[in-house]
């Protein structure tokens, strides 16, 4: 299932930095300090290209302020069965293919028309949440994005790459429907069929162990392993991850940092490519904030002896 990792725009500079092995020190001497927070969204059935316009400038003016590039993730929800559009977040709204690719070009539109002297990474998303996750579907959502990517390249939209995204779950459905999802299967020949962009992972690692120090290929929720959630995130070609870090345990829920410390800790232990050089986390401001998910995920890696090469901070909001 190799592939060569590609990307659009800036995106090779981005892993260019990324996967650069701090080999000297301890692991917490080499924590790096949290970066700005750029904001992703959960996109609404109210949301107007208007307001993706607006969305794009904001980002614009806040990384020239900050003088950082940036990175935002829109989710478009689960895909229809048909492959021809998705149920926005947490809703029964529909909207088509074309409408979540209109969306995403007007963001681009409205980050390039705002005078950026940085760069925007866009990543178009959508999750595995369903049992019609197949290669099918996978191959339509590659379109969306190749398409996303030609439009903005079309239109001069210099200033902004655009990749795929998935908020890949356990809880959403079992492995092999994501793997045939992006590989193909049966129904379609899948996400890599139609886009050679990167793919990032921004879900959760259900079900992983919490107890730090876990690099055997323990199980996961719903038949996932470690080694499943590493291949999401970082051990197939085109794939990176910007995990959820929602939750440290509070209100009942997992350690989600020490989770995704264990998946990385997995790959230094058992992969050739060894530790994830993950994006950044992803926190959604309640029970943790940017800060506190920048910090213990940070932390639970160090602890892992996988210190952390990470240059996003992501937040994603309703």
């Amino acid at each position: 299932m190799g592939k060569t990792r590609a990307g659009i725009g800036i995106c090779a500079v981005v892993f260019a930095v990324l996967v650069i092995d701090a080999t000297a020190g301890s692991a917490y001497a080499l924590a790096t300090p949290k970066p700005p927070t750029d904001r992703s969204y959960y996109v609404r059935s109210g949301d107007t290209a208007r307001g993706a316009r607006h969305r794009g400038c904001r980002q614009a003016k806040y990384d020239n302020s900050r003088n950082h590039d940036s990175f935002v993730i829109l989710d478009f929800g689960a895909q229809r069965s048909n492959g021809k559009g998705t149920y926005l977040p947490a809703s029964r709204t529909y909207w088509t293919n074309a409408a979540d690719e209109r969306y995403a070009v007007n963001l681009a539109r409205g980050y390039q028309s705002c005078g950026p002297r940085h760069q925007l990474i866009l990543a178009v998303g959508t999750s595995n949440d369903g049992k019609v996750t197949d290669g099918a579907i996978g191959a339509a959502w590659g379109s969306v994005v190749r398409s996303v990517a030609r439009r903005a390249s079309r239109d001069g939209y210099s200033r902004v790459a655009v990749q795929g995204a998935i908020d890949a779950e356990p809880g959403f459905g079992p492995f092999p429907h994501f793997r045939g999802w992006e590989w193909g299967d049966k129904s379609g020949p899948g996400y890599v069929s139609k886009s050679s962009s990167i793919i990032d992972d921004y879900g959760s690692a259900d079900g992983c162990p919490q107890a730090l120090g876990e690099s055997a290929n323990r199980k996961c929720g719903d038949g996932w392993t470690l080694a499943d959630e590493y291949d999401a995130v970082w051990g197939w070609g085109p794939n990176e991850g910007t995990p959820e870090i929602y939750f440290d345990g509070c209100h009942g829920y997992a350690n989600d940092a020490h989770q995704w410390a264990n998946v990385s800790a997995y790959g230094n232990y058992h992969r050739h490519k060894g530790k994830v050089r993950f994006v950044g986390p992803l926190d959604q401001g309640s029970c943790l904030n940017a800060g506190a998910a920048w910090r213990k995920f940070q932390a639970a890696l160090a602890a892992d002896n996988v210190p952390e090469s990470m240059k996003f901070s992501a937040e994603i909001t309703r």
